[in-house]
């Protein structure tokens, strides 16, 4: 899975409903993305190429990082 500027997020490893949305779980590493399976979010899924282009919501990805040293 990727961002739609070409950064690499991880693979998907899980999807999960919440009875709102689906949730993807991705994972790169030891850090675990969880990202809405929204059409705002999800721009396209090219199953032939194993790839998924998603937009994240503003501060979504600051979550997961770990914070800055000061």
């Amino acid at each position: 899975m990727e961002t739609e500027e070409g950064e690499y997020l991880g693979v998907l490893e899980d999807v999960f409903g919440t009875g709102a949305n689906d949730v993807f779980v991705v994972r790169n590493g030891d850090r675990e993305y969880l990202i809405p399976a929204l059409k705002t979010v999800v721009l396209e899924v090219l199953l032939s190429e194993k790839k998924i282009m998603v937009r994240l919501p503003k501060g979504l990805k600051d979550i997961y990082e770990p914070p800055k040293e000061a």
